[in-house]
């Protein structure tokens, strides 16, 4: 199985006031927010009527309360690049894209990134799909095994949950021919993180 996970470098110091006001930004934008969002709930009725499988909506609905647990104690942290590298690779793909665009600001953080590598034998034609979630994924992968917190199966499933709720939220928008497919591959590439991406993790 190809799945390839680089690793990178980490972010400058920002305000614990600071850090709130820029979550409230993004949140307005429609960005990842600590509670299941109307479109994340919207995800998850749009799965059922379309007869996806129940283990991958189970999967979703897992991640999502997940995401909820973590984001909740980035809250409690101190203000410093632990906080930071989990509001980075724990939030949306338009969270992600606003700190790369200035990512020399934060030389600190690794920011390589490789795309996606479809899980193998499984012929799935999704890699331009989803990169922008393996971006962000990508990210976590190289940047929590330098904080001892994060390097762990716990961090690592952060990073995994985080990528299956962004690449629902891609499949979303896409027509009602597409989407039922798109939600089975998004599952298929998370079970297969699940599975096999501890080799890149701790690598």
């Amino acid at each position: 199985m190809v799945l390839k996970y680089p690793r990178r470098s980490v972010m400058q110091k920002v305000g614990r006031l600071g850090w709130l006001v820029v979550l409230l930004a993004l949140a307005g934008c429609g960005q990842s927010t600590l509670v299941q969002t109307p479109a994340e709930q919207e995800i998850v009725q749009d799965m059922r009527q379309l007869g996806v499988a129940p283990e991958a909506i189970a999967a979703y609905e897992a991640s999502l309360e997940s995401l909820r647990t973590a984001r909740q104690a980035v809250l409690s942290l101190s203000a410093g690049d632990l906080q930071l590298v989990q509001t980075i690779a724990l939030g949306s793909i338009a969270n992600y894209d606003a700190y790369y665009t200035r990512r020399a600001d934060y030389p600190q953080f690794d920011w390589s990134r490789d795309g996606c590598s479809a899980p193998e034998g499984l012929g799935l034609g999704y890699r331009e799909t989803f990169r922008p979630a393996c971006n962000v994924h990508d990210f976590g992968y190289a940047n929590f095994p330098r904080f001892p917190t994060l390097y762990n199966e716990t961090g690592r499933r952060f990073a995994d949950d985080n990528f299956l709720v962004n690449m629902n939220s891609i499949c979303r928008p896409k027509s009602l021919l597409s989407r039922a497919a798109c939600y089975s591959a998004a599952y298929a590439y998370y079970s297969a993180v699940r599975v096999a991406g501890w080799a890149y993790f701790y690598d």
